[in-house]
């Protein structure tokens, strides 16, 4: 089975399989993995098999990329593996490996779609532990999703003070002054300004009395 698998993302005649024991582990190798992500690898090598190859720097035979691939290959016993052998500089094997790392760190999951896939996967009996994904993983998700929602419900209240307020009708009209303006408005209009700015207030430390703005609104 585990030749098989070595075999299947080596099939198409431009693929280079190269003797692992030929292959050397980078020495200056700055990425750490634990045992959940050695898991996940060996996890995705036994049901996937190869399905990217390893980079090597053809003078050296130094992994430049792959190096914990190549760690858990070992551990099942295989004996080669799919190669990307390229010509390069010391100094651009360092680059290179940098950029091979670091660009995956800098990418984001999109949260709400992840969770979606996440559930229709468990929902279908898959496990998504092989993945990498634990019960708390998820879990974590999903309140960073909550998290989310309640800030974009917050912004969207700081956009229009009066989403979510009926506009009621000329019976609901109150006397309202402030500053230039002095007239009826509706309470859709009072009850947002009060609101409002006793928000603001109360943000700056500066509690307004209710019957100071009382005076101020005419009411």
């Amino acid at each position: 089975m585990v030749a098989s698998l070595q075999k299947v993302a080596a099939m198409a005649d431009n693929k280079n399989m190269c003797p692992i024991p030929q292959l050397v582990p980078d020495p200056s190798n700055v990425r750490e993995h634990d045992a959940k992500n050695r898991a996940t690898i060996k996890a995705s090598l036994l049901e996937h098999g190869q399905v990217e190859p390893l980079v090597v720097q053809a003078s050296t035979m130094i992994v430049v990329g792959g190096n914990e691939r190549l760690s858990v290959m070992k551990e099942m016993g295989w004996t080669e593996a799919w190669c990307n052998v390229m010509e390069m500089t010391n100094t651009q094997r360092t680059r290179l490996a940098l950029i091979l790392n670091r660009s995956a760190e800098l990418a984001k999951w999109k949260n709400k779609p992840l969770l979606e896939i996440l559930g229709a996967l468990e929902q279908d009996g898959e496990d998504i532990t092989s993945l990498g994904w634990e019960e708390d993983d998820v879990a974590f998700l999903a309140d960073k999703l909550k998290d989310t929602d309640v800030d974009a419900d917050a912004d969207a209240d700081e956009k229009d003070p009066f989403a979510g307020v009926s506009d009621g009708d000329a019976s609901d009209d109150v006397k309202f002054g402030f500053g230039d303006y002095a007239g009826l408005v509706s309470k859709r209009v009072y009850n947002s300004f009060v609101e409002t700015y006793r928000r603001n207030q109360k943000e700056q430390g500066n509690v307004m009395l209710d019957d100071v703005l009382r005076e101020w609104l005419g009411v």
